[in-house]
């Protein structure tokens, strides 16, 4: 694809997440759900990126697991012997999975379309955004990889111990996420401090704000898609 600047997928980004929170109607944020998701997996694992993917079926699972313990009334839909799954709890878990991936999608595209070394430039250099927010922003980015790798390596040495590899119950979630988040925060805290030591803070800021017609093309493809969504969201 054209080059795009970082910044503008990040606005993409915030637009479609915006669009998860405002809009009510399940079936009008179905527009922009379901190509997002589609067109970001596709992204995501021609990059390897399968830390989304994960999190996204972990995601759907716990609301399935909430949903059936906290909103399971309604018809009989599936019964597997003392458990009765009613149809409730399948739509309330339908109604925030599509919100989840219209987010998801969005971070999924933004991800795989950009370079978490030249965001920090184009959040600076194009939006105006002070440097450590833009550091922060990338170096998130910039981890997404390396939590792939530690969880891999949670699972092997899961494995290793005897423990389950796949994410049944809540305990198993917990397990996994637990020494994940632990190894994020001191890994971003010692990269920190190496930022600093390197002078981070001394660095100017440079605000020059320019967009080519691809960029302006993304931006109006979020503009469509909200517009379009709004409309629905009326007529329906």
């Amino acid at each position: 694809m054209p080059r795009v600047f970082p910044a503008t997928w990040f606005i993409y980004s915030l637009i479609m997440t915006a669009l998860a929170f405002t809009i009510r109607s399940e079936i009008a944020l179905m527009l922009p759900a379901i190509p997002n998701f589609i067109l970001g997996l596709i992204l995501s694992l021609r990059k390897k990126y399968y830390l989304f993917p994960i999190a996204f079926l972990l995601a759907v699972w716990a609301l399935f697991l909430n949903a059936v313990l906290f909103v399971n009334y309604g018809e009989p839909v599936v019964v597997v012997g003392p458990l009765v799954i009613r149809s409730n709890a399948l739509w309330a878990t339908l109604i925030v999975t599509v919100r989840i991936m219209t987010i998801t999608g969005a971070a999924m595209i933004f991800v795989s379309m950009i370079n978490p070394r030249e965001l920090i430039i184009s959040l600076e250099r194009q939006l105006g955004l002070p440097k450590g927010l833009a550091f922060a922003l990338s170096l998130a980015l910039r981890l997404i990889p390396l939590m792939t790798y530690d969880y891999h390596e949670i699972l092997f040495i899961r494995r290793q111990r005897g423990y389950r590899t796949k994410l049944v119950i809540p305990t198993d979630v917990i397990g996994v996420l637990l020494p994940l988040v632990a190894v994020g925060i001191d890994r971003a805290y010692w990269i920190g401090i190496a930022a600093e030591l390197r002078g981070f803070q001394l660095r100017k800021r440079r605000f020059n704000p320019k967009y080519t017609l691809w960029d302006l093309l993304v931006i109006a493809a979020a503009i469509a898609q909200t517009i379009v969504s709004l409309a629905i969201v009326f007529l329906h």
